[in-house]
C-alpha cells in the first residue's frame, strides 16, 4: 500500500487516473484496491528492483466491448 500512497497523491500521475482534484487517503486506497472482488488481479510492476508500475487485470465481457466500440 505504501507505493500506491506515494504515487497517487502525485499532480503527475491524477493528471492520468481520477483527475488532479482527488484525494487519495490510506482509507480510500484500502476500499479502492484492496477489498476482495473477484476476476480482478492487481499487479505491482518492478523491473531491476524498481517499482515501476501498477496494472488491473480483468475479464470484460462481449457486452461491455460491444457497448465500448459502438
Amino acid at each position: 500500500m505504501g507505493v500506491l500512497l506515494r504515487w497517487l497523491p502525485d499532480e503527475k500521475v491524477l493528471e492520468f487516473y481520477e483527475g488532479r482534484d482527488t484525494n487519495f487517503t490510506m482509507e480510500r486506497i484500502w476500499e479502492k484496491f484492496f477489498q476482495l472482488e473477484l476476476e480482478i488481479w492487481r499487479l505491482i510492476l518492478e523491473f531491476d528492483e524498481k517499482t515501476i508500475g501498477y496494472v488491473q487485470v480483468y475479464r470484460v465481457s462481449q457486452k461491455d466491448l460491444a457497448e465500448e466500440y459502438q
